[in-house]
């Protein structure tokens, strides 16, 4: 009770950053059920009036999609999903459900409140008070989690290949936005198209990527490979930081999944697969901190013990 009577007392007058806003919800339900008024007094008010009045957002907290947060186990920002500018704010969550001890991540959304229109401050009638530019959290989406958890190259979970607020279907992504093909009809390695000029072409595919200007895409590892062979052969162009490491799958540097795009649509040039996982895992290696990097080499050095082409590229 004392925990809950704290929270409670937190200054709603203050203006506190979005940061300390999620944090204050998320303290305040790792404590229990009692936490569920915390996280209501600071939802914005069009998030009230579309889940309130309280007894209803305490049982919408309640179900399936939110009672991990309820006696959570521990909870993370992850930093690279912030997006933010002056007047918004949104981060993905990853929480370890005190229901069942697995992870899942919830895409916070926040925002400064204030009566634009009229140039006022918002008038909260919930909690009868005025929010001058106070941050509010506006929704809150549960976009992974339960089940087996998929894991990126780094050992992280697996972040989504499309941006988190598309509702784009057509990137070879699954429902949730992940190069995962667990399920089948989808592809592993995700790309910035924009950084990949005439993609689909290059690789004896069409102008389909045209197309995909602007946006994300999960490539097979065949066509990704040629792509790079070609540009060590000289015949096109070449490019670099085109991967979203955080979104690629680690058993793209399986062998199993290696051995399926080993050859791909018959116009390979010879070592490319080769090529593809080498221009990856130093692309990815440069990238990543200390702990990122030593996963990235357990999973290429586990690669060379069944296929001794490869020889660990990372410097």
């Amino acid at each position: 009770m004392y925990n809950f009577l704290r929270f409670l007392c937190v200054n709603v007058y203050m203006v506190m950053p979005p940061r300390e806003i999620i944090k204050i919800q998320l303290d305040a339900l790792k404590q229990g059920t009692d936490g569920i008024r915390v996280a209501y007094k600071f939802a914005s008010p069009m998030n009230k009036i579309s889940t309130g009045p309280y007894k209803r957002f305490k049982h919408m907290v309640k179900n399936d999609i939110y009672k991990h947060l309820i006696n959570n186990k521990g909870w993370r920002f992850i930093p690279q999903t912030i997006d933010k500018t002056w007047y918004n704010y949104k981060v993905t969550i990853e929480v370890v459900s005190g229901y069942n001890s697995l992870k899942y991540r919830y895409r916070f959304t926040l925002s400064k409140q204030y009566d634009w229109g009229k140039n006022k401050p918002l008038y909260d009638r919930f909690e009868k008070m005025h929010l001058d530019g106070y941050w509010r959290t506006d929704s809150v989406e549960l976009i992974q989690g339960g089940g087996n958890p998929l894991f990126n190259i780094y050992g992280e979970p697996l972040l989504p290949c499309r941006s988190q607020e598309s509702s784009d279907q057509s990137g070879s992504w699954n429902q949730e936005g992940l190069c995962n093909e667990t399920g089948g009809g989808v592809h592993q390695i995700c790309v910035n198209v924009d950084k990949v000029p005439q993609f689909s072409e290059s690789t004896g595919q069409g102008k389909w990527s045209d197309g995909r200007k602007g946006k994300n895409h999960c490539m097979c590892l065949g066509a990704w490979a040629l792509y790079k062979a070609k540009q060590e052969l000289g015949e096109i162009p070449n490019t670099q930081d085109e991967l979203n490491c955080y979104a690629i799958m680690d058993d793209a540097l399986s062998s199993e999944y290696i051995g399926k795009w080993n050859t791909w649509n018959g116009i390979e040039v010879p070592n490319q697969i080769v090529s593809g996982v080498n221009s990856l895992v130093t692309q990815c290696y440069r990238k990543g901190n200390d702990k990122q990097k030593g996963n990235l080499k357990k999973l290429y050095n586990n690669l060379a013990k069944s296929k001794p082409e490869f020889n660990f590229p990372g410097k």
